[in-house]
């Protein structure tokens, strides 16, 4: 898929999380409306981007969020991005190739991407990083995160132990994503984004045009009252993944996934509606994987984070040993979030 067409030419699930919804024509005839916005970003995490972006180019832009306070699963978050080919690096005497970030995509997908998804991924990511930087507060450096931030599988042919992963220049210790979030905020705040919070969207709305249906708008609740929102040039569903909602993750996950530290707001509220409208579904089966205690995550895990990192951390020290039941070691105890998570399900 090329340039922007991830949004402007139909639909299409990212990671488990992420829909972009075609629009209708600005002169379509629908359904009367309380309010009108060129378009319309339903969650406050990474969708803070597209609203920065969007906004920066004149558009009107609303940005929904469920809770309220703006952030989603991204405020607890390390604050890192992975982004291959990147110019940051550039200017910290680093270099990438293109072919060696496109063989270790490649692989990483275990084939359940297409080759124009990880072309638009590598060719798109460093100018996504130069526009954020150019409408926000937002400076990148290499990450420093935990010292050096190697790509989760070093040892793959295409990987790079530094220089792929990114984060906002701050002299702060610890995970930066109340960083990003709060300076994507501000960014977008000068742009002129409307934000509404403890509004969650609750279908979309479309309307027959020529012989299809396109999204319209979209239906949200404020306190006690629904509103009708126009959006004229698209909706974009950032609404997270479904990390709390047990059944779908019993259908679509590989093996038991109890605890999470995603926001409390996690449904898949976005993958439903969504999918009400026909959207197609990519990656089900894959997630953000990491290993936690069980006793920290059953205390603590109803909050956004509250799981904790600790278990992940601890486990990759040198001379720490993880075994089953059985006293078996089963995995590499210093490997990636990704591969602990998988090796539980063996």
């Amino acid at each position: 898929m090329k340039r922007r067409s991830f949004i402007t030419g139909g639909s299409a699930l990212l990671a488990g999380s992420g829909l972009g919804v075609a629009a209708a024509a600005p002169d379509a005839v629908g359904p009367g409306f309380d309010r009108e916005f060129d378009l319309v970003v339903v969650g406050s995490g990474t969708g803070l981007a597209a609203a920065l972006i969007a906004a920066s180019e004149g558009l009107s832009v609303l940005v929904l969020e469920k809770a309220g306070v703006i952030g989603g699963t991204t405020l607890v978050s390390g604050g890192v991005l992975w982004v291959p080919v990147n110019r940051v690096m550039q200017r910290e005497g680093l270099d990438d190739n293109r072919d060696d970030a496109k063989r270790y995509l490649t692989r990483l997908s275990r084939g359940q991407a297409s080759a124009e998804i990880i072309d638009a991924f590598i060719d798109n990511g460093a100018d996504m990083l130069e526009a954020v930087e150019r409408h926000s507060p937002i400076r990148w450096r290499v990450s420093r995160f935990m010292g050096r931030m190697p790509d989760y599988h070093a040892e793959w042919p295409g990987a790079m132990t530094h220089g792929r992963s990114v984060e906002t220049a701050v002299e702060a210790a610890g995970a930066l994503g109340g960083h990003l979030i709060s300076l994507l905020y501000e960014g977008c705040l000068a742009a002129g984004v409307e934000f509404w919070t403890e509004a969650p969207a609750q279908r979309l709305i479309t309307t027959e045009l020529s012989g299809s249906r396109r999204v319209s708008g979209i239906q949200v609740r404020r306190g006690t009252v629904t509103q009708n929102v126009r959006a004229h040039r698209g909706v974009i569903l950032a609404t997270g993944g479904f990390e709390r909602n047990a059944e779908m993750k019993t259908h679509f996950l590989r093996g038991p996934s109890p605890y999470t530290l995603g926001a409390p707001g996690n449904r898949g509220d976005g993958i439903h509606m969504g999918m009400a409208v026909g959207a197609d579904l990519r990656n089900m089966n894959e997630c953000w994987h990491l290993v936690v205690y069980k006793a920290l995550a059953e205390a603590q895990g109803h909050l956004a984070g509250g799981a904790g990192l600790f278990g992940q951390v601890d486990k990759t020290q040198p001379g720490a040993i993880v075994v089953n039941r059985h006293g078996e070691r089963f995995f590499n105890e210093a490997g990636s979030y990704d591969a602990s998570w998988q090796s539980f399900h063996t």
